[in-house]
């Protein structure tokens, strides 16, 4: 998450004397130190903090602060405070300052009596005067944001660049060490939901939802092309022997494998186009975020978040199974009731439509695309909404660059060689090729694909396989300051103090690495029962550019992960085993579908780089029905233990099926039910926990070109003691026109004059 500091300096004639802070409340680990004590303290409710006193909060802790002067202070996970000043005097003279190095804080000031009064917190970015005034701070990397929730704050560039800006009830600004603060701009809806606090009358929420509603799914995501193939048709009149020797020729010759097509032969294949037109009309209700209106100075409840759009998809390809080129627009129309929903605070361009200049205007160009590839011979490209898995997933699982309702907004990048006949595959990805932060590089040899000795097709598909992965800013926007690595990394004063000298702590360039090593092979290769075996290395490293981090973290030292285990396919049974051992706190998977919702909550790098060195075993089970052309059950569940005492550390579950289309007519549809920390022997008791989330989708066609589309989500959270639901429901009408080409257009002619024929027959044996 983004976290933002504030500041404010306000000189005083009086002599004032120092005064004290109580804690009022502590959950989770929090610790505190006095200038010149060389160790943190744990602290408890009802302790005294004085002036100086610096305070940490590690993961899911906070603390909450009460001064002599009627403020509070809530602080959040993952963060390092200072009192810096708290001083006041006998005519009721209070001033604090807190210096905020690193997370959260929320800062209730009571009304100063005195005119020479302030309440202060510095940050490296910005400077901030308050007075009687609700507010929040959140800081990214390279930014400060400041949110108001009532009253009124001056905020300024740390440095005195440009002119301060006064933000009112419902604003925030966003500062940087080079730029002056922003313009006011309405508080993003997260930020209330967050904090429990009443909604604004027009909230920014229409994009909560798609970093909540991960299992969205984008219409308009493409499949790769299939060449077309050519179907021959029976002839309905001939004589029934005929047609029986002709069935059983088709079945000797279906029985054959087909040769693959050499390049050479690919290459003389016509090239075809093919377009695709669609319009997708879609309605959203979230009571996750109600609005509301005003009644004087009363905020009253109105009615459930509603949100329109309307969206033009057109696709193209043009090209063969040996090259061709495709492209897939995603143009918006219409979008909003409420409230125009390019919201600049959640966006990952802020200004998308304006083209300024030469490069602004290229990447907002870009971000009209829904996908671009490319296919030259074994050479292979795409670019925009790109899902990657890396061998087994060990470490690169289902990585996917997709943002959900109401568009896709960040262009990756994934290209690569695959050579079948030298047996050697090498590609790579960016997850955003305008601001990257996730690089990932993947070579696979197949080092018995050109041994002619080697008959056994088997063996010809044993693969050895190297990954490496590297997240370049993985706390951005969810920074983790300077401080916060202190505190993982155990540094003393005098040696921060030594390597970053200066009012202004220095921000780290900060990156997680992965190298991996894989290896596997099919042991049974038919399409009733298949084995394949696999094993997996993983090591970390957590690694810094300042020398703060270079010299005392070097090495991959966060790990080594193994698993071992086999996955295939039973008859209608599919399934996955897989054992995982990892030393010394390393996270499998952790380039996962998830990746970009745990960045946000800096939930992913925290976990790596300050949790505990103590080794853990798990086991993963993954297993499904696939009941032919009718539908699907799919389980997973996975599970960790303490290595040393097996005490359960925890576990995760997902249980979901499916109809396919055409099973029942006009009709196909989908659900799923998903847990965190399961336990078995309270299950059923607690089949719905704030833990939980569940969701399906129906799916209604009407004819080949129109569809109906339901989706409901469900999740929980606790409101106090009680669990509330929060809710999801989406509506999409989608209308699609395809243009086919006549090879297309012949084969389907033929297929349905062989269905034709087929029933012809049918009709005619039981009339016999």
């Amino acid at each position: 998450m983004n976290k933002i500091f504030l500041v404010f300096f306000v000189s005083l004639w009086a002599m004032l004397l120092p005064f004290q802070a109580t804690v009022i409340e502590v959950n989770g680990k929090v610790q505190h130190k006095t200038s010149g004590e060389p160790s943190w303290q744990e602290i408890k409710s009802g302790d005294i903090l004085k002036e100086a006193s610096q305070l940490r909060t590690g993961q899911k802790s906070e603390i909450r602060l009460r001064f002599d002067d009627g403020s509070e202070a809530h602080l959040q996970q993952f963060s390092t405070l200072s009192l810096k000043k708290l001083r006041s005097d006998d005519a009721g003279v209070f001033q604090n300052t807190l210096r905020l190095y690193a997370g959260k804080i929320r800062a209730k000031v009571a009304e100063l009596a005195s005119p020479q009064s302030a309440f202060a917190v510095e940050t490296p970015h910005s400077l901030c005067g308050v007075r009687g005034t609700d507010f929040i701070v959140d800081a990214a990397k390279r930014t400060s944001r400041v949110y108001v929730i009532s009253g009124r704050v001056e905020t300024r560039n740390i440095l005195g660049k440009g002119e301060p800006v006064v933000l009112n009830a419902n604003q925030y600004s966003e500062i940087s060490k080079s730029d002056a603060p922003s313009a006011p701009a309405a508080v993003p809806q997260e930020i209330y939901s967050e904090w429990a606090l009443p909604q604004p009358a027009l909230p920014n929420a229409d994009l909560v939802a798609m970093n909540e509603n991960p299992q969205e799914n984008i219409p308009g995501k493409p499949q790769d092309a299939k060449p077309a193939e050519d179907k021959k048709s029976e002839n309905p009149s001939a004589p029934k022997d005929e047609k029986k020797e002709e069935k059983k020729e088709d079945s000797k010759k279906a029985e054959k494998p087909k040769a693959e097509r050499t390049p050479k032969e690919r290459k003389k294949e016509p090239w075809k186009a093919e377009f695709n037109n669609c319009f997708n009309f879609g309605l959203l209700w979230d009571n996750r975020n109600k609005l509301q209106f005003l009644i004087g100075r009363q905020r009253v409840p109105f009615l459930d978040p509603l949100w329109i759009k309307l969206i033009w998809q057109p696709e193209f390809f043009f090209g063969n199974s040996y090259s061709g080129f495709g492209f897939g627009l995603y143009i918006p129309i219409i979008s909003g009731v409420q409230k125009f929903w390019y919201n600049p605070g959640r966006w990952h361009n802020s200004s998308e439509w304006d083209f300024n200049g030469a490069e602004d205007g290229f990447h907002d160009i870009l971000m009209k695309f829904v996908y671009i590839r490319m296919l030259i011979f074994n050479y292979y490209m795409r670019m925009g909404s790109i899902s990657v898995n890396y061998g087994t997933g060990y470490i690169v699982n289902d990585f996917s660059n997709s943002l959900n309702f109401p568009a896709q907004k960040i262009i990756g990048l994934l290209s690569g060689w695959r050579d079948k006949e030298r047996g050697f595959h090498l590609n790579f990805f960016l997850n955003d090729i305008f601001t990257a932060q996730i690089f990932g590089l993947r070579g696979e040899i197949f080092p018995f694909a050109m041994v002619k000795a080697v008959k056994s097709g088997i063996l010809k598909k044993l693969y050895i396989g190297t990954v490496y992965a590297q997240d370049i800013y993985p706390v951005d926007p969810a920074y983790l300051t300077i401080q916060n690595a202190r505190m993982a990394f155990n540094f003393d004063d005098d040696a921060f103090s030594a390597l970053l000298p200066g009012a202004v702590p220095q921000e780290p360039d900060i990156s997680v690495k992965h190298l991996g090593f894989d290896l596997g092979m099919p042991l049974l290769d038919g399409k009733k029962i298949n084995l394949h075996v696999f094993g997996n290395l993983g090591l970390a490293e957590v690694k810094g550019r300042e020398p703060l981090f270079g010299v005392h973290q070097p090495g991959f030292h966060y790990g080594p992960g193994f698993s071992a285990g086999a996955r295939g396919a039973l008859l209608l049974l599919r399934y996955r085993l897989e054992f995982l051992y990892n030393k010394r706190g390393f996270i499998p998977e952790y380039y996962d579908s998830s990746y970009g919702e745990a960045l946000f909550r800096m939930q992913k790098f925290y976990s790596l780089v300050s949790r505990k060195n103590q080794d853990s075993i798990g086991w993963n089970i993954i297993s499904g029905i696939k009941l032919g052309k009718v539908g699907a059950i799919d389980f997973a569940f996975q599970e960790y233990y303490d290595a040393d005492d097996y005490t359960f550390a925890g576990n995760k579950m997902r249980l979901s099926f499916g109809i396919d289309k055409g099973v029942i007519p006009f009709f196909y549809a989908g659900a799923f039910y998903e847990r965190t920390d399961v336990a078995g022997s309270r299950f059923f008791q607690e089949l719905v926990t704030e833990k939980t989330k569940m969701g399906a989708d129906l799916h209604l066609t009407l004819g080949r070109a129109l569809e109906l589309i339901f989706r409901y989500q469900r999740m929980y959270a606790m409101n106090g003691a009680q669990l509330e639901a929060k809710d999801s429901f989406e509506f999409e009408f989608s209308a699609t026109m395809q243009k086919k080409n006549k090879a297309e257009k012949t084969s389907e002619q033929a297929q349905d004059a062989k269905t034709a024929a087929d029933k012809a027959s049918e009709v005619k044996n039981k009339a016999e």
